[in-house]
């Protein structure tokens, strides 16, 4: 690739976005990277505030077809979340048609004095939401829960890998269950161990629930060492 082609998007200081920005979602293999650099995720449709899930189906009768920046396709490029602000639980449909590789979000905290996170408005099934997330990092955040209210199962419906850089709250014993395309979470041993500490390791039980394997029979191993989940510490 022209070095002199490659595009890094950066957009900072953001107080809202417009969900209708695009007639439709587009790719450019210049992209190497998107950022929202310490933003307001507020979002509008055809300038009007979206605080529902309703409040886009009732603008487009029933469907999202637009697109805004999440609908960018990015095939090999980070899209990043640095530092920004989430006040209203977002709606699923944020992210119909995305295409996002590495999906990576920085500053998350949940403590008394502080409480900035990313949430759902609602963990129910959006059919055909066709959002395309592979893998997810999250990166100097602080007391974080994964379960289904941050990592709502349309959205992270093709998620295949967590990269967690900070510290835990907990994990959802459901959460394994509803992401059924994610087969590795990765630690830092710091923080695995942290999390061992203050949670134990029931979660760890769900990861293969429903996965039986006679760990003496290497054929029967062998068969079933793809449909397994696993847990890695660096």
């Amino acid at each position: 690739m022209n070095l002199f082609n490659i595009i890094y998007v950066n957009f900072r200081n953001l107080h809202g976005i417009e969900l209708n920005l695009f007639d439709k979602p587009f790719y450019h293999n210049g992209i190497e990277e998107i950022s929202l650099i310490n933003s307001d995720l507020r979002f509008t449709i055809n300038g009007k505030s979206v605080k529902t899930c309703s409040d886009i189906t009732s603008v487009q009768n029933g469907t999202f077809k637009s697109a805004s920046l999440f609908q960018i396709r990015l095939a090999n490029a980070p899209f990043i979340l640095f530092g920004c602000r989430f006040p209203l639980k977002i709606c699923p449909l944020v992210f119909s048609n995305s295409k996002i590789r590495y999906f990576k979000i920085v500053d998350l905290v949940d403590t008394f004095y502080k409480k900035n996170l990313l949430k759902f408005s609602n963990n129910e099934t959006w059919n055909n939401l066709n959002s395309d997330i592979k893998s997810l990092t999250i990166f100097n955040s602080e007391n974080i829960a994964l379960d289904t209210a941050f990592l709502n199962p349309s959205v992270f419906e093709n998620l295949q890998r967590i990269y967690i850089y900070c510290t835990l709250s907990s994990i959802s014993l459901d959460l394994f269950a509803s992401l059924k395309s994610l087969f590795e979470i990765i630690f830092q041993t710091i923080h695995f161990r942290k999390l061992i500490h203050r949670n134990g390791i029931e979660w760890i039980k769900g990861i293969n629930r429903g996965l039986h394997v006679n760990l003496s029979n290497l054929t029967d191993f062998i068969d079933n060492f793809n449909s397994g989940r696993y847990v890695s510490l660096f």
